[in-house]
């Protein structure tokens, strides 16, 4: 029995929502990346909109955390969309799921009922779809380094399926903020997988379907950042996130 190539739902759900989900935030707020982790952000605040954020060891958990992750989740549509963790409690789980298909044959059940099922690539054999790629680490001027070194790899051309799935009643503007990432991503950074400093990963993506009014989720999303801006930059300066106690440090 062999396994099927894959491409994760969860390598996804960071590359095509939340990294660019936060870099549209913070251009939103005026934060920009050149401040990013050496500007007003503490680190836990950075940390839970970029990878999720960590508990910290021995961090006092406040009263009513519940009350508190939902109010701090309606201020930020961002983390309702995607979850984190404070210092020292969880904000609830995610309204989005995320799963991630190769186009191909032996994905046929899985791609059943959407475009991707006409895609040319439904027809091949995912093992019609690898190539091994082999690169050399360049020794430094003290001759000592080099080394051969080689990898399988997904080859040009591969189609991947992202099925990005809304917990049912998502408020507009948590739709607003999946919208806004994807987009993002679509126009500045449009990599999947590993090595892409390398020229690996890099892609084409666009919807294959998607519902009815979410570009008028968006740009309800955008303004309300617009209409509240200095407010939620300065929650997150002071590490609050508008639930009134500090939580993230």
């Amino acid at each position: 029995m062999l396994d099927v190539p894959s491409v994760t739902g969860n390598s996804l759900r960071h590359q095509l929502v939340r990294e660019p989900g936060w870099w549209h935030l913070a251009a939103a707020l005026g934060l920009e990346p050149g401040t990013l982790g050496a500007g007003p952000l503490a680190p836990g605040v950075e940390a839970i909109f970029a990878n999720g954020g960590n508990i910290r060891a021995g961090a006092k958990q406040p009263s009513n955390t519940f009350g508190l992750a939902w109010r701090i989740r309606e201020h930020y549509p961002l983390l309702d969309l995607i979850g984190g963790v404070t210092d020292s409690f969880d904000l609830g789980e995610s309204r989005l799921r995320v799963a991630g298909y190769l186009v191909c044959r032996e994905n046929a059940a899985a791609l059943e009922g959407t475009l991707a099922e006409s895609l040319p690539n439904a027809g091949l054999s995912a093992f019609d779809l690898l190539d091994d790629v082999t690169l050399t680490r360049q020794a430094g001027r003290t001759g000592v380094g080099q080394m051969i070194y080689s990898f399988e790899t997904l080859a040009t051309g591969c189609q991947v399926l992202a099925r990005l799935t809304l917990a049912p009643f998502t408020p507009a503007l948590t739709r607003g903020a999946l919208v806004a990432a994807v987009e993002t991503y679509l126009a500045d950074d449009a990599t999947a997988g590993g090595q892409a400093a390398r020229g690996f990963g890099h892609l084409r993506g666009d919807w294959l379907s998607r519902p009815d009014g979410d570009g008028d989720c968006r740009a309800e999303y955008e303004a309300d950042l617009a209409e509240r801006r200095e407010q939620l930059r300065a929650w997150l300066v002071d590490g609050t996130l508008g639930c009134g106690s500090q939580i993230l440090s």
